[in-house]
């Protein structure tokens, strides 16, 4: 059976997992992403996301930032506030020299709301300086919680009927999709920390009290979800990224369902509040647009088309890569290839993609350069399904996807934005040359006015 979300849905319907409930928790609302993330993974053999190791040093790192946040950006520590805006671990360079949070220091420099950013680690570090003051680490409740939990050592009890059910599940996956996971040992984990990181935030929460929390990537927030819910909190999530009926983060077909889901969402334009069935009403899927990129752009002047760019992601990068390589060398002089990875890729392509260590090409393998300018410059992008190429097309940048087979998102930019799909270097040579043009249809991915929509319905939440 091939891996979609619509044959793992079958599976999920056929077992109620999502009314599944051990120790009165909704725990598949915990483990979906993981498990369908994990399957994806082992069948594709490409890793979306660089992951520390587990390694001796590494848990003296993770012992170092539970330390230095007991008197540094402590969240207990923190005053009333109306809001908490729970961001995006991974902060970008700006030409401010400051870190962004582009989803939530958006929010803070536009729109004029009593708040507090929280932030979780990324790969084991917090890039400073951070754009806002207004910050609070999450370390002491992340891992303080897991060491709360191996020192009590605290096993759920999982009844025998449930028991048998996931292991079903985990036999149903081995049987249908060729992979193994083990479904009952992410639950036992996770039951393991929850305990006591909900007792955590519970306590975070109660503190500052706040009247909404905005959380950027609700999927691995759950246990921050369901403590805003039993406090009365309301939820709001800003979209991050590409959503589609093949998302487990955001589609519940039929009668699946998820308890720890955010009240609200909050969304880029029309096109991503129609492109999944969320577990939460229609009209609580709002549009506002993205504000980041809005002001981005009327700060970028128009600069000469002379670059191919290819937009990298982990999980196609290895193949992207190497068409890549054949295009540029077959490019003459006036025009250059430049290689965009993914942040995810920047610590592993020289071993894994080591043909791109080539004199044609220029590899963006950090945050110094800005995408948005790359796009000022591109006579023509090139990708297979990254967020990022949605982002493109905002700035007239004419699309080439690099895929034999058709996907929702080759579909999507094809009947909205004029994409066209290629599978040969002579397809790619062909397009150079073709005028940049407005595309009708971007405001259906990024909504205009961003900046008043987004302050204007956060207002409303906290008024």
């Amino acid at each position: 059976m091939d891996l979609n979300l619509k044959n793992f849905a079958k599976i999920e319907q056929k077992y109620n997992v999502t009314e599944t409930v051990v120790n009165g928790v909704y725990i598949w609302d915990y483990i979906r992403f993981g498990v369908y993330n994990e399957i994806r993974e082992k069948l594709s053999g490409n890793v979306a996301h660089d992951r520390p190791k587990k390694t001796l040093t590494n848990k003296l790192r993770k012992v170092s930032l539970l330390i230095k946040n007991l008197i540094y950006k402590n969240p207990f520590l923190e005053e009333e506030k109306g809001c908490i805006l729970y961001g995006h671990e991974r902060r970008k360079k700006e030409n401010d020299e400051y870190y962004w949070d582009i989803y939530t220091d958006t929010i803070h420099d536009l729109c004029s709301i009593d708040g507090v950013s929280f932030e979780s680690d990324h790969l084991l570090k917090h890039n400073t300086p951070a754009k806002t003051d207004e910050l609070r680490y999450l370390d002491l409740v992340k891992y303080g919680s897991s060491i709360f939990g191996k020192l009590a050592r605290h096993i759920p009890n999982i009844p025998d009927s449930e028991m048998s059910k996931l292991e079903s599940i985990e036999y149903t996956i081995q049987r249908k999709f060729g992979v193994s996971v083990s479904i009952v040992n992410r639950i036992m984990q996770k039951l393991s920390q929850r305990k006591f990181e909900i007792f955590m935030y519970k306590l975070v929460l109660q503190s500052i009290s706040p009247k909404i929390a905005v959380v950027v990537v609700s999927y691995g927030k759950e246990t921050f979800i369901e403590a805003c819910q039993s406090l009365n909190i309301p939820v709001i999530e800003l979209q991050h990224g590409y959503i589609s009926d093949n998302h487990s983060g955001y589609h519940f077909p039929g009668s699946l369902k998820k308890e720890y889901f955010p009240d609200y969402l909050l969304t880029w334009g029309s096109h991503w509040s129609n492109a999944a069935s969320f577990p939460i009403s229609n009209e609580n899927v709002i549009e506002v647009g993205f504000p980041y990129i809005e002001q981005k752009k009327k700060k970028i002047d128009p600069t000469n088309n002379e670059i191919i760019l290819f937009i990298s992601q982990g999980t196609v990068g290895k193949e992207l890569s190497r068409f890549a390589v054949s295009v540029a060398n077959q490019l003459d002089n006036r025009y250059k290839v430049v290689y965009k990875l993914h942040p995810g890729e920047y610590k592993r392509w020289e071993d894994e993609y080591s043909w791109l260590l080539h004199d044609e090409i220029t590899v963006i393998s950090d945050e110094k350069q800005s995408l948005y300018r790359l796009f000022s410059r591109a006579i023509l992008q090139v990708g297979v399904n990254s967020t990022a190429l949605f982002e493109g097309t905002y700035f007239d940048v004419p699309t080439l996807l690099y895929t034999e087979t058709p996907s929702k998102v080759s579909s999507i930019l094809i009947d909205k934005s004029g994409a066209k799909r290629v599978t040969t270097v002579r397809d790619v040579i062909r397009s150079i040359g073709v005028e940049k043009k407005v595309i009708p249809n971007k405001h259906m991915f990024f909504s205009k006015n961003a900046k008043s929509k987004m302050c204007s319905t956060l207002s409303s939440f906290i008024d």
